[in-house]
């Protein structure tokens, strides 16, 4: 079962339609900023998630937004398995090796470089499991990556904490 979170009632609408019913499980409205994971309602209460993906939105959030949704879609895993496989995936394009960010004021968004993103997920106390570069995409576009992240140890999220 999947639970889906888009700040677009149409999205969710025609996610519903297209969708076989008994795969759905929350169809969640709100934006990621304010976001509040309501844990395994789906599946009778409180297991939490085993995999949370995030596509193709954190580019559209500031760092701060950024880490805090993360913050609490690291607190949404199913403690049981945090450590052995419960994960959250991302997946974002990022501007190439020594290249600055830059912000899309088209699309009000900002890209970020690969070490952007790592800093900003160890201060959301998440670390990077294993990431990997999509291979095939053309040229022209900047590099979409993937990292599968999981939760520190409580011991290493706070000293990154106060090292910052």
């Amino acid at each position: 079962v999947v639970d889906l979170l888009e700040q677009d009632g149409r999205f969710l609408a025609h996610a519903r339609a297209e969708l076989p019913a008994k795969r759905i499980g929350q169809c969640i409205c709100a934006p990621l900023q304010s976001a509040q994971l309501a844990l395994g309602e789906a599946d009778g209460g409180g297991a939490g998630y085993q995999l949370v993906w995030v596509q193709w939105v954190l580019n559209y959030l500031t760092d701060d937004d950024l880490v805090a949704f993360l913050r609490r879609a690291a607190a949404a895993l199913a403690p049981a398995i945090v450590g052995r496989g419960a994960l959250i995936v991302v997946k974002e394009t990022h501007v190439r090796h020594g290249t600055a960010q830059w912000v899309d004021e088209e699309d009000a968004s900002l890209c970020r470089s690969q070490e952007q993103f790592e800093a900003l997920f160890a201060r959301a106390g998440l670390e990077v499991r294993a990431h990997e570069l999509e291979h095939g995409m053309p040229a022209a576009m900047l590099p979409v990556r993937m990292w599968a992240l999981a939760p520190c140890a409580s011991g290493e999220v706070e000293q990154r904490a106060q090292a910052e």
